[in-house]
This record gives structure tokens, sequence and C-alpha cells, in this order.
């Protein structure tokens, strides 16, 4: 799952995989047995907080694999729209705050060559021009501070996009019925269906 900044995940990881699991009614068969191709399961991973897995069915692996791939690609598309919005707004604020900067460093220099000029002609104009020069040499750290802030937070290694860790692949071996174990299973049940038959 993408994210901006330290702890700004796009989506929470849990809320995804519940979105998924609803979206696609993953084991819910209150409506009626589903249709293949299905999503089997989504899980998030244990080791990692911001990594889920997601496993579909289908009639062949192909269909599988290509309804998979349809599921991943939607989501994915949905967390890059949020990552540009984002991305737009952070870009936007940083140029505001340049600007800000900008001016605020122009302002001190000209508020400087003013109060240098009535240094002793007019002392309450000087008064005032010192006290919005004082101010503004207060907040232009603190607007300094902020830029570097979301500086850090756009920088390549706090602000990724989601991105799919593996391709939906195929299995190497076939899903299918266990013969053995229900041949076993059904001659267990015929045997005691014979021996209470015999003694009932």
């Amino acid at each position: 799952v993408g994210h901006i900044g330290a702890t700004g995940l796009l989506e929470a990881p849990a809320t995804l995989v519940q979105r998924l699991v609803e979206e696609y009614r993953v084991d819910d068969s209150s409506e009626g047995i589903r249709e293949l191709p299905l999503l089997k399961s989504v899980t998030l991973n244990r080791g990692i907080a911001d990594v889920f897995t997601i496993i579909a069915q289908g009639r062949s692996a192909p269909e599988a694999r290509d309804y998979l791939l349809t599921v991943v690609e939607k989501s994915t598309k949905e967390h890059t729209e949020l990552f540009a919005e984002n991305t737009l707004q952070q870009t936007n604020r940083l140029a505001e705050l340049k600007s800000r900067m900008a001016q605020y460093t122009a302002q001190i220099a000209t508020l400087g060559d003013r109060i240098s000029s009535v240094v002793n002609t007019n002392r309450d104009e000087r008064v005032v021009m010192l006290q919005e020069k004082f101010r503004l040499l207060q907040e232009l750290p603190l607007l300094e501070k902020e830029y570097a802030t979301v500086s850090l937070t756009m920088s390549r290694l706090n602000a990724q996009p989601t991105r799919v860790l593996r391709a939906p692949t195929s299995p190497v071996f076939r899903s299918q019925p266990r013969r053995r174990l229900y041949l076993g299973m059904a001659l267990l049940a015929s045997i005691v269906g014979g021996w209470l038959a015999a003694y009932a």
C-alpha cells in the first residue's frame, strides 16, 4: 500500500482488505453460490503491515490469473489517483510556502532600509516598523521548517505509490479434488452404515 510521509498511508491496509472482501464477496455465500472466477482470499501479511495477498480461483489457471490481474489493476488505479491528488496538494503547498518565504525576505529587507532612513526623524514610525520586522523574523523560520518538512515528506523515500510486489501468477500444481480422501471417507461411512444396519 502506497504512502506519503511516515504514516500517511493512502488507505489503511486492514480497511483495504475489508473493502475487497466485501466488494468481491470473499467466503460469502449469503446470496447463493458464487460463480467462477472469484477471489478465494484477501489476507494481510503478518510480518509487514502494509502488504497483503490476494488469491483468485477460476475454471482454469489463465482465467483465475486474468481475473486477479483485473482486481489488482482496479485497486492500483484507485490508489494511483489518490497518490496523484495528495502529491498535487503537497506540491501546491510547497509552492505557496516558497512564495511566502520570498515575500517575507523581501519585506524584511525593505523594512531594514526604511528603518535606517528614519533613525532620527519619526520615532513612532520606526517602532512600528521594528515590531513588524520582528514579527516577520519570527515567522520566517516557521515557514522554512514547514517547507523542509513537506519537502522531506515528498522525497522518494517517504512518498511511494501503491505497487504490486509480485505479478499474478498461476500455481505450479493444479488445484484438484482429493480423491483418496473422499474414497476413504466414503468407505468408512459405508462400513459404519453397514454395521449400524446389521445391529439395528
